[in-house]
């Protein structure tokens, strides 16, 4: 199909924005068939496979390393350091979220006419009503504030308080709402005290046994009654008995004759506050006492099924005159490790890691997501005008069964593995098929790119855009044409890195951590990437190294330089790596090339002196919001809506546009 020139369009394209959470950049069919062709592809993403080759491959995409800063990054168009938010997410009870003096997304397709809608998880802050996506150009939402829950009940993990005459102090609740207030569906239980134990107490002498239900699935980690044990099932359950405060207890098994006598098992001890919903393949949990009713495991109120259908709802309602921008952000493949039995089934044979294989599945079910709303795109006949965008937000977790081979680290880290993206554009009629883009390209350039692509610029639409870090890549990817000898090793048209004059974007600040640039920083210019002060040790069960080679399954070994590889041992403060060459990053070249790291260090200097004060370091304490239940019963913006006080947060408590009498009429709506 040919690229149509620039002003020939007349209607402005539709534009649907797919964020996927925790999505592995080596976890799509095509990734496994392009690094590893002598094997079979596990996954099974044929949707995502065709999409891709339909459309345009980002081959040099870069996110943040975790959830809050690239959806603050994406929304907003700016780079960490310049929203005060530089480290971690925005935790529920803090009083942060992207600045609401910035435009957004929403903000700017509004502005040009769309029909603005997100569905899914919004990730950006809640502490009052200018944080929340309906008023951040968002007419229509649908989906869950905060960061994490439960993919079935849609129950928050974050403990709260209780109402008055409770019999436990916290108590977990349901996050699921649109702009007009929370959505009740028999999927959503009211939140339930914690079963009370019964009177009399059982499984000590004299008294009845307790009578022990079993669930596939584990439970959240924290809320142990007790340390682990390593013993075998039928003495944890006479531990359990005797602990008045034990509930349930978990463990990692496929049957439960595998824990029946040694070697033992590594079992854990759960208070009532762990709750009830276990999930994920591969473990086994046992509660104490009888459990209350759930919608646990029921298909249909699986959250990918659920933002699918509303997907496809506001598609087939947009009207034939107005464009829309749909920001669809899935959980999936977010832990907890959830999907519906019949999607593991496929890989029971293939697959041997139990949270590999619920991850798979989890993909699977992303997959079939993109089926059903290009399919409702088409039926609608919006395809042909649509520019359909699709990126994970961070890199797989390694402990939770994502994997990033060939890269290095994980989410969380800055590693390649952390925040080295999977992304592909379909646009027909506007981007060649079949293309890769060679660029470097950054998550802060999607606003002033997708609003190029919708006509207008980012620079037009008021002072709430004003000094992006974005930069508008759009006339580079339709210049990508399939001239011959210059195709990829796929066959895929290519601007290969060598044609530097042609990209618009040479340099990425990946991040400047803590107060004041004192935490970790990593900056790339054109292919040398330096990373100062990184820690070699890693959290949440992932993995320092790269893969030598693309594993067969997630209990692959890994391989490291044996310089790299100890965890113990501090990392140099400065390390430089040509990216280009070596993405896996396992040649340090800081000795090698001194120049180039001094001109880097510029660079991160130069990013330091544009730094905020950083409003997440020093001004997200626990509110005393968390001691009270949610208004409604649902999560939402906190009763004392008052300006952080911290002193590092003067970015976060400006007024949005309109000043606080626009914030006290927005109100309203929520």
């Amino acid at each position: 199909m040919d690229v149509l020139p620039a002003g020939a369009l007349v209607i402005r394209p539709n534009v649907i924005f797919t964020l996927v959470d925790d999505w592995g950049s080596f976890d799509a069919a095509f990734r496994e068939r392009a690094l590893r062709p002598e094997q079979p592809a596990q996954l099974h993403t044929p949707t995502i496979d065709a999409l891709a080759s339909e459309g345009m491959l980002l081959d040099r995409y870069y996110t943040q390393h975790i959830c809050s800063p690239t959806r603050s990054a994406l929304l907003s168009g700016r780079y960490q350091i310049h929203t005060g938010l530089q480290d971690g997410i925005i935790q529920d009870w803090a009083r942060v979220c992207l600045p609401p003096s910035f435009g957004t997304l929403g903000d700017a397709f509004t502005s040009l006419g769309y029909r603005s809608a997100m569905i899914g998880k919004w990730h950006a802050g809640i502490y009052r009503d200018a944080c929340l996506p309906w008023n951040r150009g968002f007419a229509t939402y649908f989906g869950y504030l905060t960061g994490s829950e439960l993919h079935y009940t849609k129950i928050n993990r974050t403990p709260r308080g209780s109402p008055p005459g409770s019999n436990s102090s916290t108590r977990m609740y349901p996050d699921l709402r649109t702009e007009a207030g929370p959505v009740r569906s028999y999927c959503i239980n009211p939140p339930l005290d914690p079963p009370a134990p019964p009177a009399p107490p059982c499984g000590l002498p004299g008294q009845p046994p307790c009578s022990y239900t079993q669930r596939s699935g584990y439970l959240p980690g924290g809320h142990d009654a007790v340390d682990f044990h390593y013993t075998t099932l039928d003495l944890a359950k006479a531990s359990c008995d005797a602990l008045a405060n034990c509930s349930a207890i978990t463990f990692e098994a496929a049957d439960p004759a595998d824990c029946e006598s040694a070697p033992y098992c590594k079992i854990f001890f759960k208070t009532a506050e762990a709750g009830t919903s276990a999930s994920g393949d591969g473990w086994l949990t046992y509660f104490k006492y009888p459990l209350p009713p759930s919608s646990e495991g029921d298909p249909s109120c699986y959250s990918t099924h659920l933002f699918t259908a509303e997907a496809i709802r506001v598609i087939q309602g947009t009207p034939p005159t107005k464009p829309l921008f749909l920001y669809l952000a899935l959980q999936d493949v977010h832990e907890p490790l959830e999907v519906p039995a019949k999607y593991i089934a496929p890989f029971a044979g293939t697959i041997m890691d139990g949270g590999r294989r619920t991850y798979a599945a989890m993909v699977s079910v992303v997959d079939e997501c993109l089926a059903n709303v290009t399919g409702a795109l088409k039926a609608a006949r919006m395809w042909e005008n649509t520019i359909l965008v699709v990126s994970n937000d961070n890199g797989g977790w390694m402990g939770y069964g994502g994997l990033n081979t060939p890269y290095r680290g994980h989410k969380t880290t800055l590693w390649e593995g952390g925040i080295r993206g999977i992304s592909f554009v379909v646009a027909p009629g506007r981007l060649t098929p079949g293309s890769s883009f060679g660029g470097l390209f950054h998550v802060t350039d999607w606003l002033p790119t997708l609003v190029a692509a919708a006509g207008s610029t980012a620079a037009s639409l008021g002072p709430t855009f004003a000094g992006l870090d974005g930069i508008n890549q759009w006339h580079a990817l339709t210049a990508v044409q399939p001239p011959v000898g210059r195709r990829d090793g796929r066959g895929r048209a290519l601007l290969a890195p060598s044609d530097a004059a042609e990209f618009p974007r040479t340099e990425i600040l990946h991040n400047i951590e803590g107060v004041e640039g004192s935490g970790v920083a990593v900056v790339r210019v054109g292919a040398y990437k330096l990373l100062h002060r990184m820690q070699a040790a890693l959290a949440f069960g992932g993995q320092l190294c790269c893969f030598s080679a693309p594993p067969s399954d997630a209990n692959a070994t890994s391989s490291c330089p044996p310089a790299l590889a100890n965890h113990s041992e501090p990392l140099p403060e400065f390390l430089l790596f040509d990216i280009d060459a070596d993405p896996a990053e396992r040649q340090d070249l800081s000795q090698a090339l001194p120049e180039v790291v001094q001109q880097l260090k510029g660079r991160l200097d130069a990013y330091n002196a544009t730094n905020v004060p950083c409003c997440i370091c020093t001004g997200s304490a626990r509110t005393e919001e968390m001691d009270q239940p949610p208004e409604d019963g649902y999560w939402m913006s906190f009763r004392d809506q008052s300006d952080n006080p911290d002193p590092n947060c003067k970015l976060q408590n400006r007024p949005p546009p309109g000043g606080a009498q626009a914030e006290e009429a927005s109100a309203g709506l929520g």
